[in-house]
């Protein structure tokens, strides 16, 4: 007994377990299984898009599918005069460095090459924009970018200096001009690599894949990929035409041959860019491109195609998991990674 004006002595109650009802102890367990962590990494990642900062609303990120797959964030925010500044900047350095080539006897290629390189300019900053802007429409890795606009150039000039050291003319290396240059540029490094790439890996390749593994479908796509090319022999002005009439067939055989290692590449380019066909058609263009302007000779182009196949075979054996990969549909909901039996 507490005297008079003193404290009750208040006891702490004990909770018996057993009073919780067992359904609700379910309910709130499977909650927390099924929904609350989810829920909960939700929320902060909205409170990580918003600053969470104090005062300031959190707002929850909208969400869109991309044309080339995956999740674009909808809170994205556009920098049009960042972009128009740097696309004034970009353009205009290598328009002035073509002025100053075209006022200068014997540069007139060059002042035709920096002109091209300067239309390039707000394409390449639209790219260098969203590469760095931490978005989720990255689709190609900044990474496989580089690689693939410096290999090809790199593997052509080291193909031509092996030529020249074999006894073939060091004239390769100079800049090819013409009337028809501009339109070469177009074809080979636009509109090819666009037109196919929609169609090779737009479908093809993916379509291939739904049957048989990766090795296997990469070798039959770098097969029917070189197939398709045939009955440009037969059309005259075309470069395989031209190949043709060469007294020396090896040159046509090796275009033929050089698109196997091309689709091993390209294969390995584009699903390790989650199946991008932007990163597809930079790298076919970028393929395409150092033939474009340099005079390079059968012999280096001979030489090229040896380089590309050693990338290729380093390519299947430094990376031996993505290339045993099984058949896979890319667009069922349930895409078991099946190994091929055979």
């Amino acid at each position: 007994m507490s005297e008079m004006g003193a404290e009750p002595d208040i006891k702490p109650r004990r909770v018996n377990v057993a009073e919780v009802p067992i359904a609700a102890a379910r309910r709130s367990i499977d909650f927390i299984r099924s929904g609350g962590r989810r829920e909960l990494a939700r929320l902060g990642k909205c409170a990580r898009v918003a600053g969470a900062r104090p005062g300031r609303a959190v707002h929850f990120a909208r969400t869109r599918e991309s044309s080339f797959g995956g999740v674009v964030e909808g809170n994205y925010e556009y920098k049009p005069v960042l972009f128009f500044l740097m696309a004034y900047v970009v353009t205009w350095i290598p328009w002035s460095l073509a002025v100053y080539a075209g006022s200068q006897p014997g540069l007139e290629a060059y002042a035709f090459l920096f002109n091209l390189i300067g239309l390039l300019g707000p394409l390449a900053v639209a790219l260098i924009l969203i590469l760095t802007s931490g978005s989720k429409a990255r689709r190609i890795r900044p990474i496989y970018a580089i690689v693939a606009i410096a290999m090809p150039p790199a593997v052509m000039c080291l193909s031509i200096w092996l030529s020249v050291w074999f006894g073939q003319s060091a004239d390769q290396f100079r800049l090819s001009g013409g009337a028809n240059l501009l339109a070469m540029i177009i074809l080979a490094m636009v509109l090819a690599p666009l037109f196919e790439e929609m169609g090779w890996h737009g479908y093809g390749v993916d379509s291939l894949r739904a049957k048989t593994g990766m090795m296997k479908a990469t070798l039959l796509f770098g097969a029917l990929w070189s197939t398709w090319h045939a009955p440009l022999v037969l059309i005259s002005g075309t470069y395989q035409n031209e190949l043709a009439r060469m007294g020396n067939k090896v040159f046509l055989a090796n275009f033929f041959v050089s698109i196997i290692p091309a689709a091993i590449i390209a294969n390995w380019f584009y699903y390790k860019n989650s199946r991008s066909i932007a990163a597809a058609i930079l790298l076919h263009s970028m393929l395409n491109a150092p033939s474009v302007p340099l005079y390079a000779g059968q012999i280096a182009k001979c030489i090229a195609t040896l380089l590309y196949a050693g990338i290729a075979a380093g390519l299947i054996v430094g990376d031996r998991a993505a290339f045993a990969e099984g058949s896979r549909n890319f667009l069922s909901k349930a895409s078991p990674n099946r190994r091929d039996a055979s």
